[in-house]
């Protein structure tokens, strides 16, 4: 919905219900205006008709207002207009690529293959699915905190509290990541490692390191 949006934006915002409805506004409301005779043109007359009917169903003030709201938003429509076209370009053109992100979660899977499939539906197939906390490997503090010479029991037991934390989210990923790929299966997936930064920057720099090397597989070529 929210790529399709611009698109439907777009079409609504240079449709010609906006233009009439803008165009209702100079020449106020149809109970206020005196009736036009069919002089001129058979559809100038007859959308005169339309619009004394609508201000008599609607009432005076609201078909006023409404036709000054739309009055206001032509000034600016054809820019709107423009916009959104361009924001549809960009998030459907050729040259977009999408990557999902999920947890190993059952909920985090749901959605990213309800996500896939809704792409789909517009033609599109993600770049690859990024699996979170999915940990491949022991973190380098481990064995090199157990390699310490006469280290405490209390800190060989919180070692072994967070291998066993890790042990359990390795699971739940490997779980995670076979049940996606056998229902994405033309979705390459990545794991990525938890990451125990405690800061937003240190984080954002521990993920571009473990993606530096799949940029080719995630970027979208250039042109």
């Amino acid at each position: 919905d929210a790529l399709d949006y611009p698109r439907r934006l777009a079409a609504l915002l240079g449709g010609r219900p906006v233009a009439w409805l803008a165009a209702l506004a100079p020449r106020g409301t149809a109970a206020d205006a005196p009736p036009r005779a069919p002089t001129g043109r058979l559809l100038a007359w007859g959308a005169g008709r339309v619009e004394r009917l609508v201000g008599r169903v609607t009432g005076p003030g609201l078909a006023r207002d409404t036709a000054a709201l739309f009055s206001d938003l032509a000034l600016v429509r054809e820019r709107f207009v423009a916009l959104a076209r361009r924001a549809s370009e960009l998030l459907l053109g050729e040259r977009a690529g999408y990557l999902l992100v999920a947890g190993p979660t059952a909920a985090a899977r749901d959605d990213a293959v309800f996500l896939a499939a809704r792409l789909g539906k517009q033609g599109r197939t993600p770049r690859a699915l990024l699996l979170n906390r999915a940990d491949v490997r022991a973190p380098l503090h481990d064995a090199a905190l157990r390699g310490l010479p006469d280290a405490p029991p209390a800190l060989l037991a919180a070692l072994d509290t967070l291998e066993q934390e890790r042990t359990a989210r390795t699971a739940a990923a490997d779980l995670q990541a076979r049940e996606l790929e056998k229902r994405l299966r033309d979705v390459p997936l990545l794991r990525l490692p938890f990451l125990e930064a405690a800061t937003p920057d240190a984080v954002v720099v521990a993920l571009a390191a473990e993606l530096q090397p799949q940029l080719p597989a995630l970027v979208p070529p250039d042109p």
